[in-house]
């Protein structure tokens, strides 16, 4: 009987199938039961072609209801109430991944990082400026910015008091030159 050092009997076809956990950390696709990573990834591809198809605008406000989710998922949590915890996780990263194609896109029209901030801050600005009452604006924004000054003149809530407050000044200045 000679025996051979490098013959083994095949040990692989006797093996029974491995399933769930085991066969990814043994390297073998699972039987049995469907792969949860191949359904993230068809998920999340569908999701960055729903985003690349968007204009930069509906990726914003995309993201602003994204964000909102997310606080009302931190309520909750904070209320004691029912919540999906893999919710925060998936919010998160539909945001990030709309942020990455939005950044893409800016990239694509020749806008530095820079000029991207720039151009966010000063949306914020704007955004805050136009949400606040007439007549509150700091005194040296109000003297720099005439367009401010005629939104608030034309605001439906405060666009009587502005008229009244300017036929007053007009008064005024009408007694003091008399």
């Amino acid at each position: 009987m000679a025996f051979s050092l490098g013959a083994r009997p095949s040990v692989v076809a006797a093996r029974a199938p491995v399933t769930g956990r085991r066969a990814s950390a043994v390297g073998r696709p699972a039987i049995g039961r469907a792969s949860a990573s191949v359904v993230l990834a068809s998920a999340s591809a569908s999701a960055s072609a729903d985003a690349r198809a968007m204009t930069v605008e509906q990726i914003d406000d995309a993201v602003l209801s994204e964000r909102k989710l997310l606080l009302d998922l931190r309520v909750k949590a904070s209320r004691k109430q029912e919540f999906k915890p893999h919710e925060f996780k998936v919010h998160k990263k539909n945001i990030a991944r709309m942020l990455t194609i939005k950044r893409e896109k800016e990239i694509a029209d020749g806008i530095s990082k820079k000029e991207s901030r720039f151009n966010e801050r000063m949306a914020n600005v704007q955004q805050f400026y136009e949400n606040l009452p007439a007549g509150t604006q700091p005194r040296y924004t109000q003297r720099k910015n005439e367009e401010l000054k005629e939104l608030a003149k034309s605001s439906t809530s405060s666009g009587k008091r502005m008229q009244a407050l300017e036929a007053a000044a007009a008064e005024r200045k009408a007694n003091e030159e008399e």
